[in-house]
């Protein structure tokens, strides 16, 4: 695999690991019954993103998600993102990136060494 290859896997990893991020965060809403509207529920889209030497999640949703996450006095506390990030499925597809993108990482590093006989 060239180093060009290990990228374009990367990226499609990323993609597909979206898709199922935003499953696994809708499916905790609905658990935790927190859609009344559904409003939450479709308008809640996660991504995960590469930021200078680390990854993080993106992930927008109504401005009242954080209330109905942690909860404030007169609202009980539903723990989605915490629920989601313990789901086997979110655990999985974040080693798949992680992986992929360690595999580009090194195939770029050895790009750029030079064979060291050559320079004999």
């Amino acid at each position: 695999m060239t180093a060009q290859e290990a990228k374009a896997r990367y990226w499609q990893t990323l993609g597909s690991s979206s898709r199922v991020f935003d499953r696994a965060l809708k499916d905790v809403i609905i658990e935790v019954d927190a859609i009344d509207t559904e409003w939450m529920k479709n308008t809640s889209v996660v991504r995960m993103r590469e930021r200078e030497d680390r990854h993080v999640f993106n992930i927008s949703t109504t401005f009242y998600f954080k209330f109905v996450d942690r909860g404030t006095r007169y609202i009980t506390p539903r723990q989605i993102l915490s629920k989601w990030q313990k789901l086997p499925e979110v655990r999985t597809q974040v080693q798949k990136v992680l992986s992929a993108y360690e595999t580009w990482q090194a195939l770029e590093k050895l790009t750029g060494i030079k064979n060291p006989k050559a320079q004999i």
